[in-house]
């Protein structure tokens, strides 16, 4: 992974990778070569944060396009 928009991108295109990140985000975020910044950001479950770490205005976005699996909220 390159970047968070990557990252983010494929959590939606690919079922198999939202489901290791829905499993265990943490491991997901770990081997996924984000910066610390970018994995904090996305395991932070902050929407504007995730989205400025992927470069995109979170006003142009729908809402909510990420959801926090509440095994990784309760970290």
């Amino acid at each position: 992974m390159k970047t968070a928009l990557d990252f983010l991108v494929r959590l939606g295109e690919h079922p198999s990778a939202r489901a290791q990140f829905s499993a265990d985000p943490a491991a997901a975020l770990s081997v996924s070569n984000l910066s610390n910044f970018d994995r904090a950001a996305i395991a932070s479950g902050d929407y504007g944060a995730a989205c400025r770490a992927a470069g995109v205005n979170a006003a142009s976005l729908p809402p909510k396009i990420i959801t926090v699996p509440a095994a990784f909220a309760a970290v």
